[in-house]
């Protein structure tokens, strides 16, 4: 099966609410797109059906803003994220569009779709407030409360200054929860370098470990995001680090096993941590971003 096939049916869910919108869009028009899947690690459980497709938002503000419109409505968007979308697309330099189901039990699932809003980037000494990107979040199904979420450039230096920075935006955090006495240098990768190092002076940028604080309006949810594509390290580097660290997630051996099989080879990209809007800790691993393109390319 191919990667485009899999993503397909690893989403089948959403393909009503907005996916083969967004397919048939890239078969025609692009032939080939950015897919990232992540999975989710909470107090429920492992969630892995889920994940973002980056898509230049130059196209959407020229000449295919209709598709988008169509697809935010087929993805059952409430009215004001749909407005606020085109309001802000100007500024944008891509969109995101993101599907996430999450197992509740047996019998129940929750399905949440997702459109970020990437703005260009800048320093993170001199705009620690930057949005990097707004993010809309909502049931399809017109379930719970619509989410907006703000993500806040507030690092952006070598792998220990990131990893510093992530330590310290969470302990600093006024909740006393699984992170509070949490070493985070546990979840570096056993070969790490330092990459900037490696690549010199000229290329320090990209080496560069970005580091985002996740705020949701109006709830007491919480994350730091670290984004480490530059390191290139594998998920198998991790494999131990991790196992060790979700001691909060129910995970079976036997469902572990199989996810580090699938995903060993992956690079790793973000790794989140926070706490829910219950205030119980969750971490998500985003890894192997890759490009995938259509049979018909």
């Amino acid at each position: 099966m191919s990667g485009f096939e899999n993503v397909v049916v690893s989403l089948r869910e959403f393909r009503k609410f907005g996916l083969d919108q967004i397919l048939d869009w890239v078969t025609a028009k692009r032939k080939a797109f950015y897919f990232e899947p992540s999975s989710r690690f909470d107090t429920q459980g492992l969630h892995e059906k889920r994940g973002l497709f980056y898509l230049p938002s130059a196209d959407f503000r020229v000449k295919d803003r209709d598709l988008l419109t169509e697809t935010l409505f087929l993805m059952n968007a409430p009215a004001r994220f749909r407005e606020n979308i085109f309001r802000f697309l100007p500024a944008a330099q891509g969109i995101h569009f993101g599907f996430d189901q999450r197992e509740l039990d047996q019998s129940q699932a929750s399905l949440i779709c997702k459109c970020y809003l990437e703005f260009p980037g800048s320093s993170a000494a001199t705009t620690s407030q930057t949005t990097q990107f707004l993010g809309y979040k909502w049931s399809p199904l017109g379930l719970g409360s619509p989410v907006v979420s703000k993500y806040r450039l507030i690092g952006d230096g070598d792998v220990n200054e990131a990893f510093a920075t992530w330590e310290s935006k969470m302990k600093t955090r006024a909740v006393s929860g699984y992170w509070s006495d949490f070493d985070f240098e546990r979840l570096k990768s056993n070969n790490h370098t330092d990459r900037r190092e490696q690549l010199g002076a000229s290329h320090s940028q990209e080496a560069s470990c970005h580091v985002l604080q996740i705020q949701d309006e109006g709830s007491e949810r919480y994350s730091v995001d670290v984004n480490l594509y530059s390191q290139q390290w594998k998920v198998r580097e991790l494999s131990t680090q991790l196992r060790q660290t979700l001691v909060f997630s129910p995970v079976k051996q036997d469902q572990w096993d199989k996810w580090i099989q699938n995903t060993n080879h992956q690079t790793v990209g973000h790794i989140s941590t926070g706490y829910d809007r219950g205030g119980q800790p969750f971490l998500t691993l985003y890894h192997g971003s890759h490009l995938l393109v259509s049979e018909e390319a």
